[in-house]
């Protein structure tokens, strides 16, 4: 069975594999209700660095699929963003660790056992 029909095998609430251009295997597609990390700016001074926090994606903009709305879960309550875009900076999304392992794990075709090689 190939990734697209694995896909569409199990719906949204499977794993989204599409390929993206730039990219050698394929990449995973925000959808609403995706559990990502949104990168916390931190204060300006230095004093509290950039954080990780749990977030939800509630809203998936463009074509490129890598801007988002997030609901983001602090430790004094919730935060809904603005638009953000996908990368590595304070203010942005990222895929957390464990779906970029799972990534891989699928661009590979090697298996594990939530995902057995097809």
């Amino acid at each position: 069975m190939s990734l697209d029909e694995q896909a569409g095998a199990v719906g949204q609430t499977g794993p989204a594999i599409k390929p993206t251009v730039g990219q050698t295997g394929p990449a995973i597609k925000p959808t609403v209700g995706r559990m990502v990390y949104y990168k916390a700016r931190g204060s300006a001074d230095g004093v509290f660095p950039t954080v990780d926090r749990a977030a939800i994606v509630t809203d998936v903009r463009d074509e490129r699929e890598t801007q988002v709305r997030l609901a983001v879960m602090n430790p004094e309550g919730l935060f809904f963003s603005g638009w953000l875009n996908q990368g590595q900076e304070g203010g942005q999304w990222d895929w957390m660790p464990f779906q970029k392992d799972q990534q891989a794990r699928l661009a590979q075709g090697t298996a594990n056992d939530s995902h057995p090689a097809a």
